[in-house]
């Protein structure tokens, strides 16, 4: 036991330090225009370890219509493709001089669109990430968009808290064993 007390704190300090693997994800909020007039503005961000030239976000034409009005930051490009009999409907976003870089995001890229059910837009739409580091025919990740919620939980301090409470209890476990 006294081995791990004198260990604990390098240990602790390698799970703090160590690195997670990461993934890009693309965040969104949501603004009514007008009536069934609604916008998604996407975020993009970069927590992996490659850089992002393209993306394509997916579209249920059963649930978004009339999407259009795109804009995109600085350095990108963007289309959106009805669907058709080789593909869904999808929003394709790409840079030739501009990607999202390692540890960065991307704000600005705005879509409009008419809902097609009933109250608020709800679900998430799937994602693909292209690099062209990579072989395009590959997306190099892919997942949901989720809404934006605000900040991200910070993973360091929570190992951090749970390591000091670990210690805390082996240190309330080798007083009380040896009384």
């Amino acid at each position: 036991m006294k081995g791990f007390l004198k260990m604990a704190p390098a240990l602790l300090l390698i799970v703090c330090l160590a690195q997670t693997a990461g993934a890009a994800t693309i965040e969104y909020n949501l603004k009514n225009i007008e009536g069934d007039l609604w916008q998604y503005e996407y975020t993009i961000f970069n927590n992996s370890n490659f850089t992002i030239d393209m993306f394509d976000i997916y579209f249920d034409d059963a649930l978004y219509t009339g999407v259009g009005d795109i804009k995109t930051p600085d350095g990108w490009d963007a289309f959106y493709l009805p669907k058709d009999n080789f593909f869904d409907a999808m929003l394709t976003a790409w840079t030739v001089f501009n990607p999202i870089l390692p540890g960065e995001s991307l704000i600005g890229l705005f879509v409009a669109f008419n809902w097609g059910d009933s109250g608020t837009p709800y679900g998430n739409q799937y994602f693909n990430f292209f690099s062209m580091d990579f072989d395009l025919d590959n997306p190099v990740d892919w997942g949901y968009t989720t809404p934006y919620e605000g900040s991200e939980v910070p993973e360091p301090q929570t190992f951090m808290l749970m390591g000091m409470g670990l210690i805390g209890l082996a240190a309330y476990y080798r007083r009380t064993r040896k009384q």
